[in-house]
């Protein structure tokens, strides 16, 4: 008889520990899968652009700077494809980030060019 309370009572822990162990085990994973790895080193580029006809010259601002045209022109093809607002505003971002708006731009890591 104290065998049978026995295994009940396991029986009973092992059903209710079970699916925690294996959350745990899961998160556990996830956790060691998604931290950063000490030896992989983000390229940076230091590389600046000479002065030709694509490199950013003036501000955002300056709607007759090179940079303002280029946001100008940007802005209006967008809008004449359907876009408007915030997508643009996106678009126009992230091609400073990438580029500084330079459809000259050469990723040197990479094969894509310019917009």
């Amino acid at each position: 008889m104290k065998n049978q309370v026995k295994q009940a009572v396991v029986m009973k822990i092992v059903l209710y520990c079970a699916p925690l162990f294996v959350i745990l085990i899961s998160v556990l994973l996830i956790i060691a899968l998604t931290m950063n790895n000490p030896s992989i080193v983000c390229q940076t580029d230091t590389t600046t652009t000479s002065s030709d006809s694509g490199s950013s010259n003036g501000s955002l601002a300056d709607k007759n700077s090179d940079v303002g045209k280029r946001v100008s022109y940007i802005a209006n093809r967008f809008k004449q494809a359907g876009y408007f607002g915030d997508n643009i505003s996106a678009i126009i971002a992230i091609g400073w980030r990438e580029s500084n708006l330079n459809p000259k731009a050469v990723n040197p890591a990479g094969s894509f060019k310019g917009i």
